[in-house]
């Protein structure tokens, strides 16, 4: 199910003209080649999802040419880019070390000694640094200083990559503007957050459902900003309003000036522990976007979007996913790499999720406004009526016995060749053909653990000697809670994951015998138990969270 990059989406470089003489770069022939294999490595890895990852990687491939003509697998690289059969590949060591001896060059190039061509390729390398390697100590303080490489007539623009333009006849322009000078001045979306119960003090912390609203007003005074929230949160969620800053700058040719757009809900208000992460934007992303083109949107959004356009599921995507309600027809648009998770809803019967939400899939951000458009283009719109009027016909009946229908079935298949985003029709005709899985994921497993056990985080943190008498009661209702749980799961595990499943088992165990050892005063026993449950809780926690492939806490809530 996941999307290829369009061969129309890579625009090869130009001969020249070239940003430095090679000639005249201070490096022997060897290390000249071995920074072009580096750099055919690093493009070798770029996931390539989003335009600026393309422009960087024929930045990459026609910086390793120009350094060593004789590369001959940066030509084939180069090749398989413009086809369009790009699949990341990438040796971890190999990559961090080829990283940082091309940093290391880097740092000399940039000296004076290095001449002005010399110096010329460092800015060639600081602008696919950037992009490649974002994470480096460096790399925010270039980023903000802007691109300096003389790419201009050699690499082509980000529109080339398929990014967004504002130019009339793609289907993206950006609207006349409203009065003020601003082109959509409110917008929302819906999303799923952290939040905490206003009206019950003792509640938890718990993932729901969230409405994202987004104003733009206009402000001649100042440049392009995005806030996103107010108060305490605002100055938390300032980097990742740069960030969505950075992106929409590369997406949008030139972002208007003066423009200040807020993204506020409830959720925004509050603050939740340092475990709890507020995945969202993705959905603060598509509203900014709004107010810069025009387009409205209209979608359940769930997903992280980073500045390159990369679209990516969260470390909590599961528990994110099982926190929606009824779908009620609505539109889901979810990263391509949730198409690995959705098929574990079918093996824990629940079909209806995919009738109940259109679920579509996006490769990246680009895609992504385009699925969630209020009023989608071209073969989006197709499938959407297309699958209105599969989903018309169910009324109030059970899903799986709709799907028996052999003209459903047909329909489904016809929709499901022609829209390969769209995963509701892809789930729906394997439940219909009886391919479905009935085991989950490993992942699935680990998460579905970590939630049916994460009542008993109280545990693990209490810091008294003792418990009192209604916490002794409390203990016995923690373990009522999380076992059937952990029981129900069985039936889904494969036989070579009941291992993590005989350790929650055991937690809940120990925990059932903390219960009785503080109900019966029996104090010998009890720092036993206590000391049992709390090394079996950290050990589960830190196999649920290996499994998981996410840095997962056991927040309580």
């Amino acid at each position: 199910m996941a999307l290829c990059v369009c061969a129309g989406d890579f625009a090869a470089p130009a001969l020249g003209p070239v940003a430095f003489r090679r000639d005249r770069i201070p490096l022997n022939v060897d290390a000249m080649a071995g920074l072009s294999q580096n750099l055919e490595m690093l493009a070798r890895a770029l996931p390539g999802k989003a335009p600026a990852q393309r422009q960087t990687a024929a930045r990459m491939l026609a910086l390793a040419l120009v350094l060593d003509p004789a590369n001959a697998r940066a030509r084939e690289l180069l090749a398989i880019y413009q086809k369009g059969r790009h699949k990341p590949q990438a040796d971890a060591v190999k990559l961090r070390n080829g990283l940082a001896k091309t940093w290391q060059l880097v740092a000399w190039l940039e000296t004076p000694e290095a001449g002005q061509d010399g110096q010329a390729l460092a800015n060639c390398l600081k602008d696919v640094l950037v992009i490649s390697d974002p994470k480096h100590p460096q790399a925010a303080a270039w980023r903000e200083a802007g691109e300096k490489g003389a790419w201009a007539g050699w690499i082509p623009g980000l529109e080339a990559y398929g990014a967004l333009r504002t130019t009339a006849g793609d289907g993206m322009e950006i609207r006349p503007a409203a009065e003020g000078g601003i082109p959509l001045e409110k917008a929302r979306v819906r999303t799923v957050l952290w939040c905490k119960p206003i009206k019950d003090e003792r509640a938890g912390w718990e993932l729901g459902p969230a409405l994202l609203r987004m104003t733009a007003t206009k402000d001649e005074n100042a440049a392009f900003s995005i806030v996103l929230g107010s108060g305490e949160m605002e100055s938390q969620l300032a980097p990742q309003a740069r960030m969505l800053e950075n992106l929409l700058a590369a997406q949008n040719d030139p972002v208007p000036h003066g423009v200040r757009v807020q993204i506020a809900c409830r959720e925004y208000e509050q603050a939740p522990p340092s475990g709890m992460r507020q995945s969202c934007t993705a959905a603060a992303a598509v509203l900014a976007s709004a107010a810069v083109t025009g387009r409205e949107p209209e979608a359940y959004i769930i997903g992280q979007v980073d500045e390159s356009g990369a679209f990516d599921p969260s470390a909590e995507f599961w528990d994110e996913l099982q926190a929606l309600y009824t779908g009620k027809g609505r539109r889901l648009i979810l990263p391509a790499a949730a198409a690995d998770w959705l098929p574990s809803l079918l093996a824990m019967e629940n079909p209806g999720f995919f009738m109940g939400y259109e679920v579509l899939l996006a490769e990246d951000f680009r895609q992504l406004l385009d699925l969630s458009a209020k009023t989608p283009d071209g073969e989006v719109a197709v499938a959407m009526e297309k699958f209105r009027e599969i989903r018309e016909r169910v009324g109030t009946q059970d899903v799986s016995s709709y799907l028996e229908n052999r003209f459903v079935v047909q329909r489904l298949e016809e929709l499901a060749e022609s829209a390969p985003f769209h995963a509701s029709a892809a789930m729906l005709l394997a439940q219909a053909k009886d391919t479905r899985p009935t085991l989950v994921k490993r992942e699935v497993l680990a998460a579905e653990l970590r939630r049916a056990t994460s009542p008993m985080a109280w545990i693990a943190g209490h810091s008294g000697e003792d418990f009192s008498d209604e916490e002794i009661k409390k203990l016995g209702e923690t373990h009522d809670l999380c076992r059937p749980g952990i029981d129900r799961m069985e039936r889904y595990a494969e036989k070579t994951d009941l291992d993590l499943l005989e350790r929650a088992r055991a937690v809940v165990l120990s925990l059932r015998n903390l219960a009785r050892g503080e109900n019966s005063h029996v104090r010998v026993g009890v720092r036993t138990a206590r000391a049992d449950f709390v090394r079996l809780y950290a050990e589960l926690a830190e196999d649920l969270g290996a499994n998981a492939a996410a840095e997962l806490e056991f927040p309580e809530r």
